[in-house]
C-alpha cells in the first residue's frame, strides 16, 4: 500500500504530516509532496530551534548544551528533511537533485577555500576568488529551491506519481 494513501483524515493536520515525515516516510525519496506536507514538516525544526533558543534565555542551560541537542536534532532530521525536499520538488515536477545542488556548490567552495588557506602557493587569490563565486552562486539556489517549495501542485500525474491525496 502506497505511503501516501495510508493518510487517514484525522492526521492530515500538521503535526499528522510531521510524523508521517518521521516514520513511514523517512527514508522516501520518491513520490510526491504537497505543500502542506512539506511546510509542515519544516514548520517543526524551526519551533524547536527556537524553543531551545528561548530555554536558554529562561532556564540559563549552557550554550554548550544547546548545541548538542540542536546538533542532534538535526542529524535525526537531516534525512527527513531531504526525503520531504525531493518529493516536494517532485511534486512540481522537478529532480529532487535539484534541492541538493545548493549545498554541493557550498561544499566545493569551501573545500576550495580551505585548499588556499592551507597554503596553495600559486593562484591562492584565484581560488579565494572562484570559492567565493561559487558560494554566492550557492546562495542564489537555496533561495531558488525556497521558491520552489512555494509553487503549486502539477495538477495531473508527472513522472514522479500520482497527484498527492487533498490537493484541489
Amino acid at each position: 500500500m502506497n505511503a501516501e494513501k495510508s493518510i487517514t483524515d484525522s492526521n492530515k493536520s500538521v503535526l499528522g504530516y510531521f510524523i508521517l515525515c518521521i516514520t513511514k516516510k523517512y527514508f522516501c525519496f520518491k513520490g510526491r509532496a504537497r505543500r502542506k506536507e512539506y511546510w509542515s514538516f519544516m514548520l517543526f525544526p524551526i519551533l524547536i530551534n527556537l524553543a531551545l533558543s528561548f530555554s536558554t534565555i529562561v532556564d540559563g542551560i549552557s550554550d554548550n548544551d544547546i548545541n548538542i541537542i540542536r546538533g542532534i536534532v538535526i542529524l535525526v532530521l537531516l534525512i527527513p528533511g531531504f526525503a520531504v525536499l525531493f518529493r516536494r520538488l517532485h511534486d512540481i515536477n522537478f529532480s529532487g537533485l535539484w534541492g541538493i545542488a545548493p549545498f554541493l556548490g557550498m561544499y566545493i567552495g569551501g573545500k576550495m577555500l580551505i585548499f588556499a588557506i592551507n597554503g596553495a602557493n600559486t593562484g591562492i587569490a584565484i581560488i579565494l576568488l572562484f570559492s567565493q563565486i561559487i558560494t554566492i552562486i550557492s546562495s542564489f539556489g537555496f533561495w531558488a529551491v525556497f521558491i520552489l517549495t512555494l509553487f503549486e501542485s502539477d495538477m495531473k500525474e508527472n513522472k514522479y506519481g500520482p497527484i498527492p491525496e487533498g490537493v484541489k
